[in-house]
């Protein structure tokens, strides 16, 4: 693929999953509203799967920027407000991807485990392993998409 053709797929990656990012978002909080409306098992069970599903969508959002940062072809400062959870993101979509072996007292990153209030499989709020807000991450993902440019030309 030359560099036009990865800047045009760049940029559709980013399109594509921001708005997964939101979709996903609105998803967890969805579930959340129906914790008290009953079935909270099966609820759960479902809040559960969409959570990780949720941060699998955020990280792959994170290497389109990456890409689209490294062929430096839009300004970048667009993508400031959400690398500020980029570490989160992937720190909690790691630790969620090998949670058993963390339940099993296993996991490669114990010392990222736990904070003082949950594990990294919890949720306190809206904050998944007390540390990542998906209503900020959603916030700041709707910001980028109203900033991003629409779509890219290659040059001809």
């Amino acid at each position: 693929m030359n560099l036009e053709e990865q800047k045009y797929m760049a940029l559709e990656g980013i399109h594509t999953w921001a708005h997964a990012t939101v979709r996903h978002a609105a998803e967890l909080s969805k579930f959340q509203r129906s914790f008290a409306a009953g079935n909270f098992i099966g609820v759960r069970r479902d809040f559960e799967s969409e959570r990780h599903i949720f941060l699998i969508v955020a990280h792959r959002l994170m290497s389109y920027i990456n890409w689209a940062t490294d062929l430096n072809f839009i300004d970048t400062q667009i993508f400031n407000e959400v690398k500020r959870f980029e570490l989160d993101i992937k720190t909690m979509r790691d630790l969620n991807e090998h949670v058993i072996e963390y339940f099993r007292g296993g996991g490669r990153r114990p010392q990222l485990w736990s904070t003082e209030n949950a594990d990294a499989s919890s949720t306190m709020g809206t904050r998944i392993g007390d540390r990542l807000d998906w209503l900020e991450v959603k916030d700041a993902v709707e910001t980028l998409i109203k900033k991003s440019p629409p779509y890219y030309h290659p040059a001809a």
